[in-house]
Parts: structure tokens; C-alpha cells; sequence
């Protein structure tokens, strides 16, 4: 059995290396987060990086990081430690592809296609995020 945290981190910098503690002692084999950001990105991949061999955020598979601010500023990232290959962006029609991330995970018995979403507020989108 597979064990999968997933978490909005809604945009807490201040809190992220206790936010990635509570995350590492849970050790999951899968973490899906929402609400990252480039700079938190970073961050997040340094704490990380010792305990997981394989994280990828949506900003990577980008071809423009430069519109990646604004309302566009937020995307998601996923860790695990078994094979992990990212799927294409283009595989979604939807206005922010840096909400998706799309990736196969290969553990020892079988190929996972896992999606990592975060979905923009219908408050201030409307029909966009449908």
C-alpha cells in the first residue's frame, strides 16, 4: 500500500521547515503540495532533498518562468523516491497549466499516473477554473 500526504501550503514561508518536518517524520511515499511558489520552491527542495530522491514542481516544465507571478505566481510540486517521470503540460487545456502537474511513479509493482492539482477560487475566477 502506498501512502500519499498531500497539503496546501498556502504560502507560508515563515513556516515551511516545520511544515516539511511534520511531512518527513510521516514519511510518505508520495507528497503532493499546492500553493507553491518559485521562491518557496526552492526552499522546499533544499529541506527535502535528503529525503527524497525524485521532486519535480510544475514551474520546471514551463517554457516562460517569467509569467510566473501575479495570479500566476502559485503551481505545485510533487516528491517521492521511487522512478518519477513528468508528463506534458499540454495534456491539459486549461488557462494555468503551472496548476497541473501530471507524472507517472513507478514503484516496484506498477506505473501510477498521479495528478497534483491546484485549482483557482471560483471567488475571483469565475468560469476560468472551470
Amino acid at each position: 500500500m502506498l501512502r500519499c500526504i498531500t497539503w496546501n501550503l498556502g504560502r507560508r514561508l515563515k513556516q515551511i521547515s516545520s511544515q516539511m518536518k511534520a511531512v518527513v517524520e510521516r514519511n510518505p511515499d508520495i507528497i503532493a503540495f499546492q500553493e507553491v511558489t518559485l521562491e518557496s520552491s526552492k526552499i522546499i527542495k533544499k529541506i527535502l532533498s535528503s529525503s527524497y530522491k525524485n521532486i519535480i514542481d510544475s514551474f520546471e516544465l514551463s517554457s516562460d518562468q517569467s509569467l510566473m507571478n501575479g495570479s500566476r505566481r502559485l503551481g505545485v510540486m510533487t516528491a517521492t523516491n521511487y522512478d518519477l517521470k513528468p508528463r506534458s503540460q499540454n495534456e491539459f487545456e486549461i488557462p494555468w497549466q503551472e496548476r497541473v502537474l501530471a507524472v507517472d511513479i513507478t514503484t516496484p509493482q506498477e506505473t501510477i499516473e498521479f495528478y497534483n492539482t491546484y485549482i483557482p477560487p471560483g471567488s475571483s475566477n469565475r468560469w476560468k477554473k472551470i
